[in-house]
């Protein structure tokens, strides 16, 4: 375990020299914002993956959530700032509040983990992976798009986070856990399919913190039932996603058509 403020500065440099390196490639090489976005995602969320390694208390962690969100509102409040070092964040054509949601995110499940390096490892990987494979493979293979809440999403970024998101979730419960092969199968199908679902109706960037959260939930309620219990689980899940459907379906009012499709 290393000295936490050793910790607090590693992270702070790493952020702060990736923020600037991805500024500068986007003026100098026209790095397109939604990738310099993107990358920036998972670079920090592989360094936050190292939380529950790098930090004993949660004081470092929260100390870092306030460093970079009132950085990030600074960013927001003067322009020349944003042109050299927070352009990365900031030149993409839609409001977002991504950045600070990540870290609300990050620290939240770091405290209700409460040093599980597994239930704080599995949600954060799926913010850090699934949510940047679906915005990457929506923006260049969704053609198919579908109507959710107050935007638009993609059919192949949504089965893209799917995909990734139940990865994230089986092979760490396979290899870490004594978990069956059946029952981490279903965990993973359960996390997926929930994650998947807040992925798909959360907007301005708010999913970067229901992603983690959800997750968490759905891991600390199932990682211990088994298999019955788990495809009950599942039924119910299936059942309320396909009753939000058919309820924003018969209330068209609760739709936006006006976003473009887009995942923070």
């Amino acid at each position: 375990m290393l000295n936490p403020w050793f910790g607090v500065s590693f992270v702070i440099i790493v952020l702060a020299g990736s923020m600037a390196g991805l500024s500068l490639c986007q003026r100098r090489c026209g790095l397109h914002p939604e990738t310099a976005r993107k990358v920036l995602h998972v670079g920090m969320g592989l360094v936050t993956l190292g939380f529950p390694w790098l930090f004993m208390k949660a004081w470092p962690v929260l100390l870092l959530a306030v460093i970079s969100i009132g950085g990030f509102v600074v960013f927001r409040m003067f322009g020349s700032l944003q042109r050299y070092i927070g352009s990365v964040l900031h030149s993409v054509a839609r409001l977002s509040f991504g950045e600070i949601y990540f870290v609300l995110g990050v620290c939240c499940v770091y405290l209700f983990s409460a040093g599980d390096a597994l239930l704080y490892c599995i949600p954060i990987s799926i913010l850090t992976l699934a949510d940047a494979g679906a915005g990457l493979i929506g923006e260049s293979y969704g053609r198919e798009r579908y109507v959710i809440g107050k935007g638009h999403k993609s059919f192949a970024g949504s089965i893209t986070f799917f995909v990734i998101a139940y990865l994230c979730t089986d092979i760490p419960l396979l290899v870490f856990t004594g978990a069956a092969q059946g029952e981490a199968a279903l965990i993973a199908v359960l996390t997926a399919l929930s994650t998947t679902a807040l992925e798909a109706c959360a907007h301005r960037g708010l999913d970067n913190l229901l992603i983690p959260v959800g997750a968490f939930v759905v891991l600390k309620v199932c990682i211990d039932l088994e298999a019955p219990a788990l495809a009950a689980g599942l039924v119910v899940v299936v059942v309320l996603i396909v009753w939000a459907m058919w309820w924003l379906e018969r209330y068209p009012k609760m739709r936006c058509d006006d976003e473009p499709i887009h995942r923070d």
